[in-house]
């Protein structure tokens, strides 16, 4: 989400070693994405390949990141990175006063980094927390991308399984603290009470530098029952957004207002269940960033003046053939404003590209009809998106 004219650093976050082929096809995605924006609209753009090329261009810039780095913290911010971190943190949010499912922190001591005496007894004892709580129960790593971290228990058969697990993923806690991070509890678990009976709903909104909020959409979550239920998206429904903002307008507020009161502002999001019997609603994540499915907000008039209804936000989808013949496929769908194509880039390596895409619909039977024509389009078995 950026601001034309505004200046802008992309680099690989994973902060590793690249061939050049990978740095170059990565240059190339990106600059083709921001060509695509009239000139007026374009940040003006640097790419480097490492956070530590980032530098302060001048004394009155102030940097505004997707996600925190250290390698940036020298930097001024408009956000401190170590509260935006915090801010993304479960063990945060686990004492954060927001309604959420009861939870414990399960922290690593600084002593863990330096005696490993006191590391195999962490282990044991962390294990032991893990392994004798109640089923069905949620572990969560302290921070989470799509999904990925979080491990939800039902059945002793799903336990067993994380007990096959519990050993490397203790040991790769440990292994991400280090003296400079220890107090912003990387490695940390937190143990989550499950709650059956539920809906899942991503909220997009927009905190003002004031402490006012606006809401910008409720969409339900979707997610891939195959992987771990990692997230593949959001399904909105824009007849539905006036009653749903009457029913979660307190939750949302209690969120603004807690990012507010930590100095943040910007778009953020909120992924909460609602129960289905007691109506109570639990914030399980928060999202102190623009949230992917933020763009379903943004598209609602384009949508809804085209007479759709419905609309999925598709996050990612492999697609065999090049953008023009998968343009062309998709060519009358596309005109009508009723597939959209947010993102594409190539990967030369595993001979695919890949796509992000929204599809609108007027109903039920039309969705599945542009789902499929998207299927056959990507050259994908039917039921992969």
């Amino acid at each position: 989400m950026l601001a034309g004219g505004l200046r802008a650093y992309a680099f690989d976050g994973r902060q590793t070693f690249r061939p050049e082929w990978k740095e170059r096809e990565d240059r190339d995605n990106l600059l083709a994405a921001f060509n695509i924006l009239i000139p007026e609209q374009q940040p003006r753009l640097t790419i480097s390949a490492f956070p530590d090329d980032v530098v302060n261009p001048s004394s009155t810039d102030l940097l505004a990141t997707r996600l925190p780095l250290s390698k940036l913290r020298p930097i001024p911010h408009v956000l401190d990175p170590d509260v935006h971190y915090q801010l993304l943190s479960k063990t945060w949010l686990a004492n954060s006063g927001l309604p959420i499912p009861r939870s414990e922190n399960i922290e690593i001591p600084a002593s863990v980094l330096t005696n490993s005496t006191t590391r195999e007894a962490w282990k044991t004892s962390a294990t032991i927390k893990i392994t004798s709580t109640t089923l069905p129960f949620v572990l969560k790593l302290n921070q989470t991308v799509f999904g990925q971290g979080i491990y939800i228990i039902r059945t002793p058969s799903d336990l067993k399984t994380l007990l096959k697990e519990l050993p490397d993923l203790l040991n790769n806690s440990i292994r991400v603290v280090n003296s400079e991070n220890q107090h912003l509890q990387p490695g940390a678990l937190v143990l989550s009470e499950y709650i059956p009976h539920t809906r899942s709903y991503a909220i997009t909104f927009f905190v003002n530098k004031d402490g006012s909020h606006k809401l910008l959409c409720i969409a339900d979550q979707v997610f891939d029952n195959h992987k771990n239920l990692s997230w593949k998206g959001a399904e909105i429904d824009y007849t539905r957004q006036m009653s749903l903002a009457a029913l979660y307008a307190e939750t949302v507020a209690s969120a603004a207002a807690y990012l507010h009161k930590n100095g943040y502002y910007g778009a953020a999001g909120i992924d909460v269940l609602d129960h289905e019997e007691n109506l109570k609603q639990y914030i399980v994540d928060l999202n102190v960033r623009p949230p992917g499915s933020m763009i379903l907000g943004a598209l609602h008039s384009f949508l809804t003046n085209r007479g759709c209804k419905l609309a999925r936000l598709v996050s990612v989808i492999r697609v065999i053939i090049p953008k023009k013949q998968f343009y062309n496929e998709l060519k009358a769908e596309i005109e009508k404003g009723k597939i959209i194509i947010t993102a594409w880039a190539e990967d030369s390596r595993n001979k695919c590209f890949w796509a992000s895409l929204v599809i609108g619909a007027s109903t039920g039977l039309d969705f599945h009809n542009l789902k499929w024509k998207v299927e056959e389009a990507a050259r994908l078995s039917h039921g992969s998106i």
